[in-house]
């Protein structure tokens, strides 16, 4: 799988979440496989930071099923 980056930030990806859309993320420093099996999980565990749960794909660190894990949304692309 190819790593898309996005926003114009090396650490942001086009990542798949749970919830099926592809969204712009950055992994969150410390976070681990298996603590997600929805958007709300990530919500709980990262309030009032827009987390969201990353499906077990190649994009993650937790390809080939060794669970999902939360990914923040990315910021805006920074300004020229």
């Amino acid at each position: 799988a190819i790593q898309i980056h996005c926003n114009g930030r090396d650490e942001c990806f086009c990542i798949e979440s749970t919830g099926v859309e592809t969204r712009c993320g950055q992994f969150i420093d410390g976070s681990t496989c298996i603590e997600c099996e929805n958007d709300d999980d990530c919500e709980a565990k990262f309030p009032l930071m827009g987390a969201f749960c990353v499906g077990d794909n190649l994009l993650s660190c937790c390809a080939g099923g060794q669970g999902n894990i939360c990914a923040l949304p990315c910021p805006d692309p920074p300004d020229p």
